[in-house]
């Protein structure tokens, strides 16, 4: 979740374009760690011929560039009891100072794991994680008491069986 009583990180998506030259070594590093994350540097080593040393030095010279900017864990919150929503906010009367106390307060809710501000008929996406559908009910009326002026509608979709297909194949060429 966002809060928990801990600073939030703020991650920007979106930004300038930069062309960072990577050699045919550095796309194999980068496709082998997409395909698993965990993998080792031995194993690393056996697909680019280079030692250990030189795989560590050129993932660190990737992370530096903010090619790969971290490495995630999967965790199947279905399984622990978890249900995920993903909230669309569509607003009326709606200014930079109204969005500012919206996103706070949207921030400051412990079952928020995600908040996207948008271009098109909604403004925010947001994602929320409950044990129960009450819950989540709660955080709806809520936000509709506390901010009446400027939501207009909430949409929301419940995530089932949420599965990630990564694409085998990169745009490294």
């Amino acid at each position: 979740a966002i809060s928990d009583n801990q600073a939030y990180k703020e991650h920007h998506l979106l930004g300038e374009t930069v062309s960072n030259e990577l050699d045919e070594k550095d796309k194999i590093i980068i496709k082998e760690l997409h395909n698993n994350s965990r993998c080792t540097l031995v194993h690393l080593s056996s697909k680019v011929n280079l030692s250990l040393d030189a795989i560590s030095n050129r993932i660190k010279k990737i992370e530096k560039l903010r090619i790969i900017p971290q490495y995630y864990t999967k965790i199947n919150y279905n399984l622990l009891g978890y249900e995920t929503y993903k909230l669309f906010i569509y607003v009326k009367n709606y200014s930079k100072q109204e969005e500012l106390k919206l996103l706070e307060y949207l921030k400051h809710i412990k079952n928020t794991l995600n908040i996207v501000r948008m271009v098109g008929p909604w403004k925010i996406e947001a994602e929320f994680m409950t044990q129960t559908h009450d819950e989540f009910e709660k955080i709806l009326t809520d936000l509709y008491e506390k901010f009446p002026n400027i939501i207009q509608d909430l949409d929301y979709f419940i995530y089932r069986n949420l599965k990630f297909y990564p694409s085998n194949e990169l745009m490294l060429d």
